[in-house]
């Protein structure tokens, strides 16, 4: 038995070879052919059904709602979705790329940087308002999604 194995795709460019085992590495669609020739593997932007969309857009508005509010867990978060947490769990990752814990997170954290940026708060009052009850947790977080921490934030 002898197996051979031709590659006749357009290929991976040298500088993209890096990211090809990256989870939702997006690959410009101009590059990409919706009917690749041969076996090679062509990635594009996934499209959101509307379902997911009002799904995320009510999941999202829940969380603004309740963005101060230190129970404001993902088991109220699905509860409220109308779905189990594994459930919610595997939709809000497979949608956003995103856990829920991290949604919830991203969400008061932008939120956070909009308070910062617009108002006198500090940055304790902020995180507050945004439901970290740990400053410290809640400055550690911020650093890592916006690469400066939130007392050097621009401010208005």
């Amino acid at each position: 038995v002898a197996i051979e194995v031709k590659d006749s795709g357009i290929g991976i460019p040298k500088e993209q070879q890096g990211s090809v085992f990256e989870r939702f590495y997006p690959v410009n669609s101009s590059e990409a052919t919706q009917q690749p020739i041969g076996t090679g593997i062509a990635l594009t932007e996934v499209e959101i059904s509307s379902l997911d969309e009002a799904l995320m857009r009510k999941a999202i508005s829940y969380i603004e709602t309740q963005i101060g509010s230190p129970e404001l867990t993902v088991e109220r978060l699905s509860r409220e979705m109308g779905m189990s947490r594994v459930n919610f769990y595997k939709k809000c990752l497979s949608i956003t790329g995103k856990s829920p814990v991290e949604l919830i997170r991203v969400i008061r954290l932008k939120r956070a940087a909009q308070l910062l940026e617009k108002s006198q708060l500090r940055v304790g009052e902020v995180a507050l308002e945004c439901g970290f009850n740990d400053v410290k947790l809640f400055r550690k977080y911020f650093k890592e999604e916006f690469g400066v921490p939130p007392s050097d934030y621009p401010r208005a």
